[in-house]
């Protein structure tokens, strides 16, 4: 619950920075609600998040998401730094925003999981890593679904690599679940490994 929130909370403030008025179809929350709730409301949803965190006393949890956090910001401030230069970036410096900004909260919501679950630090590493490439894959699929309209086509030239995009996307899909290989099958396992699937035929 603490990680979808986190994501929601992004989503507000991430609307709000893009002067985007629509997500996925309906009307941004500072549109339908104004600036001055928008903030507030994102403000409350991370006290909530730090409510939820704090009730689990394994600090591994809190130490994930904040690294998340953090590198979500730092992601967005990349992003946005590099769009108003007008710079065009190389493939590997595209995969690092999507790294930081999305892929990032994917790490750490495996991570937490695998915390949650008991699972060895071993176990936790591999979880993690295959969040990590699945995270990766994610975001750029859905830079692919918007590529006539998404920000990150003016500081990469996508329309131009589509099908390279399209295959890295795909090679982080087959890094994610050759990860889960080292884990011994369970029907978690199986779950995680559709989960991949999914995301690339999205």
């Amino acid at each position: 619950m603490a990680v979808e929130l986190t994501h929601l909370e992004s989503l507000i403030h991430d609307d709000i920075i893009d002067r985007d008025i629509v997500r996925r179809g309906s009307a941004a929350f500072h549109i339908l609600y104004g600036y001055e709730l928008a903030l507030l409301g994102a403000d409350y949803i991370f006290a909530v998040i730090l409510q939820l965190i704090s009730s689990y006393p394994d600090n591994r949890i809190a130490g994930a998401l904040a690294s998340a956090t953090s590198k979500m910001c730092e992601g967005q401030l990349t992003e946005l730094t590099v769009y108003r230069k007008r710079e065009k970036i190389s493939v590997e410096e595209y995969v690092n925003i999507v790294y930081n900004k999305t892929a990032s909260l994917f790490e750490a919501s495996a991570a937490i999981g695998a915390i949650v679950g008991g699972a060895e630090k071993e176990e936790i590493k591999i979880v993690s890593d295959y969040g990590r490439m699945l995270g990766i894959a994610y975001q750029i699929q859905d830079d692919l679904t918007d590529l006539h309209t998404s920000k990150i086509n003016n500081i990469l030239n996508l329309l131009e690599e589509t099908e390279t995009i399209r295959k890295l996307s795909n090679s982080y899909i087959m890094e994610a679940k050759k990860q889960l290989e080292k884990l011994k099958y369970t029907k978690a396992k199986k779950l995680l490994i559709e989960l991949a699937d999914y995301v690339a035929y999205k």
